[in-house]
C-alpha cells in the first residue's frame, strides 16, 4: 500500500503521461477519433436565418441584458420578458413558476441583503405535439441532403393502447430506406408535410 508521499507524485505523474508532454515542454490532450478536415457545407436558407436568429438572441441576453442573477436582479426580469415575447411570439403555450430562494439557503453574507425576498421565476414553455408536426416538417424542408423522419404517437406512450413503440420502430426502418427529404411517419404510413394534414376530428394523418 502505497504511503501518502507516494501517492502525492504518483497522481501528478500519472496525469502527465495521459495528458502528454510536447517537444517544447508544453502538455497537450489526444483525442480519440479524427477531427474533421473538410470544408463545411453551405447552410441552407433555412439554416441562415435561424443561424442569424440565435444570433442576435444571444447577443441581446448576453450583451443588451448583460449578466443576470440574484446580484442582478432586474436584469433576471428583463431576461424573462425577453424569452416570454419570443416564446409567445413562436406560438408555444407557456406557464411561470414563481419561487423564492428558502430561508437559510444563502450564506451569511448574503442573508441579509434582501436576496430571499426577491421572487425568482422559471419559464415552462409548451409545444404540443403531433398537432404542430406538418408546420414543423415543412420549417425543415430547406435541409438538404438528409432524410429527416418526424414521428409522435396518437395515444401517449404510458398507455397499455399507445402506438408510440410501434411508430418508433416504423420511423427507424424509415429513415434508413428514403431517399433525401422530410417526412412524416405516422400509424405504418409515409406522408409528404406538403401534401398532407393532421385531421384533428378523426385522430389521424391523411393525404390531401
Amino acid at each position: 500500500m502505497l504511503n501518502k508521499s507516494w501517492s502525492k507524485l504518483l497522481v501528478p505523474g500519472m496525469m502527465l503521461l495521459l495528458m502528454g508532454i510536447n517537444a517544447e515542454g508544453g502538455m497537450s490532450l489526444t483525442m480519440p477519433g479524427k477531427s474533421y478536415q473538410d470544408k463545411l457545407p453551405a447552410l441552407s436558407e433555412t439554416e441562415t436565418v435561424l443561424s442569424k436568429e440565435l444570433k442576435n438572441h444571444v447577443r441581446y441576453l448576453a450583451e443588451t441584458v448583460g449578466e443576470r442573477n440574484l446580484l442582478h436582479y432586474d436584469n433576471l426580469n428583463k431576461a424573462v420578458e425577453y424569452i416570454t415575447a419570443q416564446l409567445n411570439s413562436s406560438g408555444c403555450k407557456l406557464e411561470t413558476q414563481e419561487y423564492k430562494v428558502p430561508a437559510g439557503f444563502l450564506s451569511r453574507k448574503w442573508q441579509d441583503k434582501h436576496y430571499e425576498q426577491q421572487v425568482y421565476k422559471n419559464i415552462v414553455a409548451e409545444i404540443k405535439g403531433t398537432d404542430t408536426m406538418i408546420q414543423t416538417a415543412q420549417a425543415l424542408a430547406g435541409i438538404p441532403g438528409k432524410v429527416i423522419v418526424l414521428v409522435g404517437s396518437m395515444q401517449p406512450a404510458r398507455f397499455k393502447t399507445s402506438d408510440a413503440v410501434f411508430n418508433i420502430g416504423f420511423a427507424a426502418a424509415a429513415v434508413q430506406t428514403l431517399p433525401p427529404g422530410v417526412y412524416i411517419t405516422m400509424n405504418g404510413r409515409v406522408f409528404n408535410p406538403s401534401r398532407s394534414r393532421k385531421n384533428v376530428e378523426m385522430n389521424r394523418f391523411e393525404e390531401l
